[in-house]
């Protein structure tokens, strides 16, 4: 009995690191190539000198409105084009003047909620959350990884979104 609870205890921690590790890939385009329907899409991750910075934080409640669990991530990456910054100034609503470190952004907050009580009815656990904008052609133009959310029943999903824009 002693054995099976340390390699299970092992599987655990084994599943918790390996869960918890963010891989994200991006495709590379030649510096300057314009997106096109045949090229592939040029995805930047977020660094300390992009034109965006993004924090997402995810909060799940069950059927009382009880908190579950709240999950953060601040950075990710996004897709420098003309429907990125169209989307930014027309689509994610109010936008509010601020200043970070002596640097000024616009700054536009919003909620994305889900409840599907058929998709989690047996259990979901996602860590990927994703702005997508069509025009022409469909493109994830945010994308923001962190811990997996695990949602089941009546669960409420709330993902508050605080995307800034350097206005420099």
């Amino acid at each position: 009995m002693k054995k099976f609870t340390i390699a299970l205890l092992g599987a655990i921690f084994v599943t918790l690191i390996t869960g918890s590790i963010q891989s994200i890939s991006a495709d590379d385009l030649e510096p300057g190539q314009e997106f096109s329907e045949d090229e592939k899409t040029e995805v930047v991750f977020l660094t300390k000198d992009s034109k965006y910075k993004l924090h997402v934080q995810v909060i799940v409640r069950n059927a009382d409105n009880q908190v579950i669990s709240v999950a953060e991530a601040m950075g990710g990456k996004y897709v420098p084009h003309k429907i990125t910054d169209n989307a930014f100034d027309t689509s994610m609503g109010k936008k509010k003047i601020v200043t970070v470190d002596g640097i000024k952004y616009e700054k536009v907050q919003f909620y994305d909620s889900y409840k599907n009580k058929a998709l989690w009815d047996t259990g979901f656990a996602t860590g990927s959350w994703i702005i997508t904008m069509c025009e022409e052609k469909c493109l994830n133009i945010f994308q923001a990884r962190n811990v997996q959310v695990v949602v089941e029943g009546e669960d409420v999903v709330t993902v508050k979104w605080t995307i800034l824009r350097d206005m420099n």
